[in-house]
């Protein structure tokens, strides 16, 4: 029941948020909290999750609306393979780290509020529970997100015959019936910048921004005569109180998000090239250290020791390359630091780019205009003017 009633919480706070939103998007959330109320809803299903009678008629006919629940995390693993299947497998490790946090929440929370005496294992365990999430931070890569929601979504469109068939058998006629999916992600694109209408800018926040490559995948693979529309219920992997809804009809589904000023951006960052559940770095391990000061002040120490990839350099230029011809092209594009640090070395400053000649290799090479030492300074300079921030090796 626990897990019925997180569906519901999920389903109750994107109907919250939609109702602050306008037109078509305001409508449809109206009419999904009347339904709630009615007394023919299904709140507690299986096959979809939700069968929400809505008011609103069409054609002489009230709307059975059928809503099926799932999680997208950014923060995923591989599973082991099941004997006798070998299709990829998925598993979220998100959700263990917001049980390790609310975890260590109620364990000390009461402690620290009724004495100010610092209880015994706060500060081990403080730095344990920061460890493990910034280990497991470095598995937050574009691809590995891709491939959870992709995973997700197949698992969900195989069942989609079976929510129909539900939902048939509810109507029995008298309704008119839509099918949706909830999809609650959990991301933490809060590194990226964002570049659109010939700007650049920090993400304000984790949530996911439209991809081109996942817009691109539900046109391709979401039959819009099947699933009607998709609520994308935004939040960032631990519960920060920053939510988003957007409600899609998947009909025309490119130009139904662009109606909602939603920017849809080609993906370019370094990591842009790696394989799913592949890493960033050949190593990477984090150590923490929380210490008290004084009886008002404590301090946490981070230090992280990576070792980079052989070919980090070569992903800083591919992603930069795709990067600046995204630009030129007038589309708007995510990145990272490295790789808007190493596209503003380039910009305007490429003949040509050379494609590497060891038969299998994907990479290029800038042969650049001016490559000396004191106008690569100047445009690093003007790179730590504007950003403010430390170049990520």
């Amino acid at each position: 029941m626990e897990k019925k009633s997180k569906e519901l919480d999920c389903l109750r706070q994107a109907v919250t948020l939609g109702l602050r939103k306008r037109g078509r998007t305001k409508t449809f959330f109206k009419a999904v909290e009347a339904g709630l109320k009615d007394k023919e809803s299904i709140l507690d299903g299986e096959r979809p999750d939700f069968i929400i009678l809505a008011p609103q008629e069409q054609n002489g006919k009230r709307t059975l609306l059928g809503i099926e629940h799932f999680r997208v995390d950014h923060l995923v693993t591989q599973k082991q393979y099941k004997k006798g299947n070998d299709s990829k497998q998925v598993a979220s490790i998100g959700i263990v780290e917001q049980k390790n946090v609310n975890a260590f929440y109620d364990r000390y929370h009461e402690k620290v509020m009724a004495s100010p005496e610092m209880p015994d294992g706060l500060f081990d365990g403080m730095a344990e529970l920061l460890e493990s999430m910034v280990n497991n931070i470095q598995r937050a890569t574009y691809r590995n997100f891709m491939e959870s929601f992709i995973y997700s979504m197949e698992k969900h469109l195989s069942n989609v015959n079976d929510y129909l068939q539900e939902l048939n058998k509810k109507s029995t006629g008298k309704y008119n019936i839509q099918m949706g999916f909830l999809v609650e992600v959990h991301s933490d694109f809060g590194h990226l910048y964002l570049s659109h209408d010939g700007k650049t800018e920090k993400a304000k926040n984790g949530l996911m921004p439209f991809f081109e490559e996942l817009v691109q995948w539900i046109e391709e693979n979401c039959d819009a005569r099947k699933v009607n529309f998709i609520i994308f219920y935004l939040s960032e992997t631990l519960e920060k109180g920053i939510h988003e809804v957007v409600y899609v009809p998947t009909k025309n589904f490119r130009a139904n998000l662009q109606r909602q000023r939603q920017k849809i951006f080609s993906y370019v960052g370094d990591d842009m090239d790696l394989e799913p559940f592949e890493l960033n770095h050949k190593e990477s391990v984090a150590h923490v250290v929380c210490r008290e000061e004084d009886e008002e002040k404590f301090s946490v120490e981070l230090s992280v020791t990576e070792t980079p990839r052989d070919d980090k350099m070569e992903c800083f230029l591919l992603s930069s390359k795709c990067a600046l011809e995204c630009e030129k092209t007038s589309k708007d594009y995510a990145l990272t630091g490295g790789t808007l640090f190493t596209m503003t070395l380039l910009r305007d400053n490429v003949k040509r780019w050379r494609k590497s000649c060891i038969e299998g290799e994907k990479w290029f090479y800038p042969i650049v205009i001016d490559g000396s030492p004191t106008f690569l300074k100047k445009r690093a300079d003007e790179y730590m003017m504007r950003w403010g921030d430390e170049v990520e090796k």
